[in-house]
């Protein structure tokens, strides 16, 4: 900096107008590359940060779909043995009480008593913040933008086959086993 200072000084004491024009012209031309570095590193820097949030999302989407994935196959691979399970418990009726063996009055009321929970967080995180601009594919965007109705609507639909076991089935088979075996009374102990 002393050596710029002295070379102005210099220049205007020798009365080379002209020259210092041109050096006032190339300090400022230095200026504005510095400048214009500093924003270009700012720029990248930011580049940078987003792509580390865009790879958090993308991460944690992974994570969620994968696992409601796991959960949904378990269900898939369930509803043969639940089909089964519920037409077992259909050749029960009729019977007394005396003739069904407790692992079945058991089995029996407890048809479809399954709580199917899916996660939604990141989905939904990601959809009600600025987290959803990270993501640059729009093909990804729509199916993100659609996956909560699915959810919606398998929940809707799971409840409807719950409402029908509880409302339909379950009425036909309480008559043929006791209250007893069918609310559990942790106060009275085991009955």
């Amino acid at each position: 900096m002393k050596l710029f200072r002295k070379l102005r000084r210099n220049l205007i004491a020798l009365g080379k107008v002209k020259s210092y024009i041109v050096y006032a012209f190339g300090e400022i031309v230095l200026i504005v590359i510095g400048i214009l570095i500093a924003w270009k590193i700012g720029d990248l820097n930011e580049i940078r940060k987003n792509n580390i949030v865009e790879q958090k999302v993308y991460e944690s989407l992974n994570e969620e779909l994968n696992t409601n994935l796991r959960i949904l196959n378990g269900l898939v691979a369930e509803y043969p043995r639940a089909i089964v399970r519920l037409e077992n418990t259909l050749n029960y009726v009729g019977y007394t009480e005396d003739k069904i063996a407790q692992g079945t009055k058991d089995t029996i009321t407890n048809v479809l008593d399954k709580e199917v929970s899916l996660l939604d967080g990141s989905i939904n995180s990601i959809i009600n913040t600025t987290k959803f601009e990270f993501i640059e594919s729009a093909d990804l965007k729509d199916l993100i933008i659609m996956y909560p109705n699915k959810i919606q609507n398998f929940k809707e639909q799971d409840a409807k086959i719950k409402l029908i076991v509880a409302n339909r089935l379950k009425p036909v088979l309480e008559k043929y086993i006791s209250l007893v075996d069918i609310v559990d009374f942790p106060f009275l102990g085991h009955l």
